[in-house]
């Protein structure tokens, strides 16, 4: 039996190892399309399939958590990551079919993820771990993209390239594997007092909380508005999907972008690496930030201007060591603030581990949902305009709306 000092390691570790995969498969694409000479059809699928599939998973979870325990089904998300990972390279098909595996697969960790911060850490030591979640996503994302272009060099094979996100996948795998071993003594997890669309998930035992019975236990659905109509659940939902738009249409096309800046394909692929360098970067930061404070519309204005920041500069500056040492750092910071700021929103304005998690699948559904969307619409308004420069002023437009759509959810009492 683990003493209390190795199952906080072993927990930390967890949240590290399940943090890496939360993002990483799915920074590949941008960077290799010249080289695999993907056509726009295959470039525009590869953007609009991760968000599409995590937000079908994540509207399941809370069926599924009356169904299965918590850390059961994180484990069973992990494992069929890791298959879709394993499919990917598999030429064409298989990437494009692996990849929605792994994007339903990853959805339903990415719910749970939140659930098992709150859980199992105090309001003061919440924030530091959202950062650390925030940052190993970035870091899983940036190691997995910034190998790409040189293995698909070195080996003459994008499919080699690809196949490195098998690597994050597994260390997934045995993040939730040391939760549900090691995690401690839980119950099933029951449907909650109350029925139909009014009722919320209960997670007794979430994810081995020591006291997940008090913790997950909802109250009756009569006692408290469901997120679906509150001002705070939609509030959540709408940053976090104008945040979503943001990351996934410029996580498929900023190289197009940059090159059509007067950036090489070498110097482009650069500029996706130091990007998704910056995000996390930013996805460590804001979390720590955010959780000192009890407001979080201060975090989420400054997630809005160093965004609008870097698209301004790559929209106004033609200059290689500008773009790539000012302009796209600023745009990943604040890329990955917007990624990782939500989750601790929906563990502060969650009532309970059940109301985490209802809040939590509500907003990323939604917001998925949102993002797939946007990113064939940023594609859309290229191929009409011909230019990049429509599509940098619409995304500044987006930058500028998140504060004001996300400023209920950011709020203390956004709860009551």
């Amino acid at each position: 039996m683990p003493t209390p000092r190795a199952r906080a390691a072993l927990l930390l570790s967890s949240v590290v190892l399940l943090s890496l995969n939360s993002r990483a498969p799915f920074g590949q694409p941008g960077p290799l399309a010249p080289l695999a000479g993907w056509d726009g059809a295959v470039v525009g699928m590869l953007g609009v399939l991760p968000p599409l599939g995590m937000a079908v998973s994540a509207g399941l979870v809370p069926w599924l958590l009356r169904r299965v325990s918590a850390d059961r089904l994180l484990l069973w998300s992990t494992v069929t990551a890791l298959l879709g990972a394993a499919i990917r390279p598999w030429g064409t098909g298989g990437l494009v079919a692996g990849t929605l595996v792994a994007a339903l697969a990853i959805g339903g960790g990415n719910v749970l993820i939140p659930v098992l911060i709150r859980t199992r850490y105090s309001s003061r030591d919440s924030g530091r771990m959202f950062g650390v979640y925030g940052a190993m996503m970035g870091v899983g994302s940036a190691v997995i993209a910034g190998s790409a272009v040189p293995v698909a060099t070195a080996t003459g094979s994008w499919e080699a390239a690809i196949a490195t996100a098998v690597l994050p996948a597994a260390a997934a795998v045995v993040g939730a594997a040391w939760v549900r071993v090691h995690g401690g003594e839980h119950a099933g997890v029951g449907a909650p007092p109350g029925d139909g669309d009014d009722a919320e998930v209960a997670v007794p035992g979430a994810l081995g909380h020591p006291h997940g019975a008090a913790a997950g236990r909802a109250p009756s659905a009569r006692s408290r508005t469901p997120v679906w109509r509150s001002a705070a659940g939609w509030s959540a939902l709408l940053f976090f999907g104008v945040q979503s738009v943001l990351f996934y249409a410029l996580l498929a096309w900023l190289p197009s972008v940059l090159i059509a800046a007067g950036l090489t394909a070498a110097q482009a692929g650069t500029g996706q690496s130091i990007l998704i360098a910056g995000v996390a970067l930013g996805g460590g930061l804001a979390p720590i930030h955010a959780g000192r404070r009890r407001s979080q519309l201060g975090t989420m204005l400054a997630i809005a201007v160093t965004s609008l920041l870097g698209i301004l500069v790559i929209l106004t500056v033609p200059s290689a060591p500008l773009l790539l040492g000012l302009g796209v750092p600023l745009l990943g910071i604040g890329l990955g603030g917007g990624q990782a700021l939500p989750a601790l929103i929906y563990s502060r304005r969650g009532r309970d581990a059940g109301h985490t998690a209802a809040l939590s699948s509500f907003a990323q559904t939604g917001g998925f949902a949102l993002a797939a969307v946007g990113a064939p619409l940023v594609g859309a308004v290229h191929a009409a305009s011909g230019s990049w420069t429509p599509v940098l002023w619409l995304l500044i437009g987006v930058c500028c709306a998140s504060p004001i759509l996300g400023w209920r959810a950011a709020r203390p009492d956004a709860h009551r």
